[in-house]
């Protein structure tokens, strides 16, 4: 539901029909449902934008909170904002720019000054044991009393070694962080792609090449802060094609890119591995609104070249401007996202 709201919010109030799309009939449907008297079916667009902007819990950027950065790129595209304008730079700065004490935002380990307890004797937990009598019968003696005093044991037992291991597991949840951290600088250092099992520079198709670098580093790039590791990943990009200053229109990059992805589906080991994740595949089947390289996903593999129709299609599915002209550190920057997303939505 975080996921649709902030398509709503995406959402051009002045679209004819955009009141009718799947992911506005959810937002509606969920508000309505927990606040009766809303009336947002009758507030129309904006009110339902001015809505979920004031109620937004801007103290809260756990779970799926934290995902909302990741729509970053398509606020290049929207309009429609001038009524709202100031309300949601301030919901964007918090969300986009910030993203304070996100729990999937690694911010190095942090113990608050804990030591891990490494004692010389694990506690003991004692288990049940009858007596066996000479003539091989076994003597439970006062079985629920003995088994009660057991247990009793055994709970203590637990509980000293969960106090003991939880520091040590925050000192392993840091590591894990700086690990992500270290794999994606070598990733940025040795520029080689697992995908294809060759340098970045050696793939001679641009787009192909700039698909795989932004694909394989967004599994490098679980539990970081993500605005940081968008800026790493365009300046690794900037440093083995150095053609980010290209401008095309939006539709003239979700072509190119369906094109590229064809070309690689070709070979069937490629074509699992750039496959849509599930979850993200169900959300953007009914809605891709603002979505556009998960839409160019999906119409990948469908197999068919893209027709005369495709602008059209486009437009009533992405929903946003299709002849916006962007720079190729933009698109760049739009694919890591969405393939972050898609890797987020797997891990969950």
């Amino acid at each position: 539901m975080v996921i649709r709201a902030v398509q709503t919010l995406l959402a051009d109030p002045e679209r004819p029909g955009v009141d009718r799309c799947p992911a506005v009939n959810d937002v509606i449907s969920q508000v309505s449902e927990a606040w009766a008297n809303a009336g947002v079916e009758t507030r129309g667009m904006l009110g339902l934008q001015a809505i979920l902007l004031a109620a937004w819990p801007h103290d809260l950027r756990s779970g799926g909170f934290s995902l909302v950065p990741l729509f970053e790129s398509a606020w290049m595209l929207t309009k429609g904002r001038r009524l709202q304008q100031a309300r949601i730079e301030e919901w964007r700065n918090a969300y986009f720019v910030t993203q304070a004490a996100s729990s999937t935002t690694y911010s190095g380990a942090q113990h608050n000054g804990d030591k891990l307890d490494l004692p010389s004797l694990d506690p003991e937990i004692p288990i049940f044991q009858p007596q066996k009598q000479p003539g091989g019968a076994y003597d439970f003696g006062d079985f629920g009393t003995e088994i009660t005093d057991i247990l009793t044991k055994q709970t203590t037992a637990l509980a000293t070694l969960d106090n003991r291991t939880r520091p040590l597991f925050k000192a392993i949840h840091g590591t894990e962080g700086l690990l992500n951290q270290l794999n994606l600088i070598w990733w940025g250092q040795a520029r080689y792609s697992p995908g294809t099992r060759k340098p970045y520079r050696r793939i001679k198709d641009s787009a192909e090449r700039l698909w795989w670098m932004a694909w394989e580093a967004s599994e490098l790039a679980i539990g970081l802060s993500i605005e940081p590791a968008v800026s790493f990943f365009v300046e690794v990009l900037q440093q083995v094609d150095g053609e980010l200053h290209i401008q095309r229109p939006l539709k003239e990059w979700i072509g190119e890119l369906i094109h590229t992805l064809r070309q690689i589906q070709r070979s069937e080991q490629s074509a699992k591995s750039i496959a849509v994740g599930n979850r993200l595949k169900a959300l953007a089947t009914e809605d891709s609104l603002g979505l556009p390289i998960t839409w160019a996903r999906l119409e990948a593999a469908l197999e068919q070249r893209v027709g005369p129709d495709f602008e059209t299609r486009a437009h009533e599915k992405i929903a946003l401007d299709m002849d916006t002209r962007i720079d190729r550190g933009e698109w760049a920057a739009w694919l890591f996202r969405e393939a972050l997303l898609d890797r987020y939505l797997r891990e969950e």
